[in-house]
C-alpha cells in the first residue's frame, strides 16, 4: 500500500488539529502561532518531561512563547519513567513549576504521563500524577486536563474524574498492543471524555506506513470501537465533539 492511501473504510475527514511544540530549541514565534491560529490549528506549548531541567533563559524562552494569546493549550508537561529513576526527583519539581502557570490562564493541560517500559499500565506513575497535580491546582476541581496516549486501568480512570471531572483521555493505536487491564481502562472511559490522537510521527496503524498522521486515525477509531463494542461511527461522532469541546470551544460542555 502507497504511503497516503488509505482504505475507503478507514478514510476520514478532518476538521482541524493540535499542534504541540514541547521542544525548548523549537518555539514557534508569535508570528507563526497567529497563523496557526488563522489556519483554525489549536496551539500547545510545554515542556516534554524527558528535556533536562531548563536553563533560565530557554524557561522565560518556553513562558514567551506560553503566553501567547493565541495559545489555548499547556503541554506536553509531565512525567516519563522511561528515563533512569534519578531523573524523575527533577522531572517533579519541572512539572509542578511549570503546572503552576495554569493557575494564571485559562488552558488546557495536556499531559504526558508514561511509565517504565517494563509496565506499560503505569497505574503508580498516573496515582502520583494526581497527587502532584491536586496540590498544585489549589482545588480548581474545573480544570481541562487531556491525558495523552493513556494506557492506565480503569481505577485510574475513576480516580481522576472523581477529582477532576473534566479531564479527558486520547488514545493513540498503541491500544491495539495493550493487554487487558488496559483495554478495561479504555472501556471505562466515558464517551463524553474520550479523544482520538494521532501522536504522528509516531504509532503507525500498520506496517504498510512509515510514520502516522492525523488522517490516518481512522484506524484508531477502529481500534478503539473494536475494544469498546460500539461502531467506528459513534467513536468518531463522540471524539469529534469532545475535540471541540476543549479545543475549539464549540460543543457545551457536558
Amino acid at each position: 500500500m502507497a504511503v497516503g492511501a488509505v482504505p475507503e473504510e478507514d478514510r476520514v475527514s478532518l476538521t482541524g488539529c493540535t499542534a504541540v511544540f514541547c521542544d525548548p530549541d523549537n518555539y514557534p514565534s508569535h508570528e507563526r502561532i497567529a497563523a496557526l491560529a488563522l489556519e483554525g490549528i489549536a496551539v500547545a506549548v510545554g515542556v516534554h518531561p524527558k528535556n533536562r531541567t531548563l536553563s533560565e533563559e530557554k524557561y522565560l524562552s518556553f513562558v514567551r512563547a506560553f503566553s501567547d494569546v493565541n495559545v489555548g493549550a499547556l503541554g506536553e508537561i509531565g512525567l516519563d519513567w522511561t528515563v533512569h529513576r534519578s531523573r524523575w526527583l527533577d522531572q517533579e519539581r519541572q512539572f509542578t513549576r511549570i503546572l503552576n502557570l495554569a493557575n494564571s490562564k485559562d488552558v488546557v493541560v495536556v499531559l504526558h504521563l508514561r511509565g517504565m517500559k517494563e509496565n506499560p499500565l503505569a497505574r503508580e506513575l498516573y496515582l502520583r500524577s494526581l497527587t502532584i497535580v491536586e496540590e498544585v491546582m489549589n482545588r480548581n476541581r474545573q480544570q481541562t486536563f487531556h491525558l495523552h496516549c493513556f494506557t492506565g486501568p480503569s481505577d485510574v480512570v475513576a480516580a481522576w474524574l472523581q477529582q477532576f471531572p473534566n479531564t479527558y483521555f486520547g488514545v493513540t493505536n498503541l491500544v491495539s498492543s495493550l493487554d487487558q487491564a488496559s483495554h478495561e481502562g479504555l472501556r471505562a472511559i466515558p464517551a463524553n471524555r474520550l479523544l482520538l490522537e494521532s501522536d504522528a510521527p509516531y504509532f503507525p496503524p500498520t506496517r504498510s506506513y512509515r510514520a502516522n498522521a492525523p488522517h490516518l486515525l481512522g484506524y484508531t477509531a477502529s481500534a478503539v470501537a473494536g475494544i469498546r463494542g460500539v461502531s467506528c461511527e459513534d467513536i468518531l461522532t463522540a471524539t469529534s465533539e469532545n475535540a471541540s469541546r476543549i479545543y475549539v470551544g464549540n460543543v457545551p460542555l457536558s
